[in-house]
C-alpha cells in the first residue's frame, strides 16, 4: 500500500519565495547577458564589470534554485542536495565577486552587510527545514 502525505505549509511558502525571486533573477540575468539591463549608481558600476561568464554562472545558479523549489514543493528527495548547493554556491560566487570585481565593494557597501547576514540565515533556515523533512522522510513521498 502507497503511503500518501500531505505538503506541509511551509514548503508552500519556501516555494512561493524561491520560485519567485529565482525567475526574477534568470529574467535579470538573460537581460544582463543581452545587454539590456541598465542599473544607476554602484549597483551599474558593479553590473557593467560583470561579463559573459559572471552570467552564466549566475545564470545556472538560479536554475539550480528553481529546481530546488519546485523539487521541494513535489517533495522529491533531489530538493535536500539541491539547497545544499544552493547555500554554499551564494557565498562562494559573492566571494568570487569581491575578490575579481573592484566595483562590488561599492555595491556591497551600498546594500550593507545586513543584507548579506539576512539571506545567509534565509537561505540557512531553509536547509535546516529541508534537512528536518529528510530525515523525517517528507521528502519522497507520494502527495494525494
Amino acid at each position: 500500500m502507497t503511503e500518501h502525505r500531505h505538503r506541509p505549509w511551509p514548503v508552500w511558502v519556501i516555494s512561493f519565495y524561491f520560485g519567485l525571486s529565482l525567475l526574477a533573477s534568470i529574467y535579470a540575468n538573460v537581460l544582463g547577458l543581452t545587454g539590456h539591463l541598465s542599473i544607476p549608481g554602484p549597483a551599474g558600476d558593479f553590473e557593467r564589470e560583470l561579463n559573459t561568464t559572471d552570467y552564466l554562472i549566475a545564470l545556472a545558479g538560479a536554475i539550480v534554485g528553481l529546481v530546488a523549489a519546485v523539487s521541494l514543493f513535489q517533495l522529491k528527495r533531489v530538493a535536500w542536495p539541491l539547497f545544499v548547493i544552493v547555500f554554499l554556491s551564494v557565498p562562494a560566487i559573492e566571494f568570487y565577486h569581491w575578490l575579481t570585481k573592484p566595483a562590488y565593494g561599492a555595491f556591497f557597501l551600498q546594500v550593507g552587510y545586513l543584507a548579506l547576514i539576512t539571506g545567509i540565515l534565509v537561505n540557512g533556515t531553509v536547509l535546516v527545514y529541508v534537512n528536518r523533512l529528510r530525515r523525517r522522510q517528507v521528502l519522497g513521498g507520494q502527495l494525494p
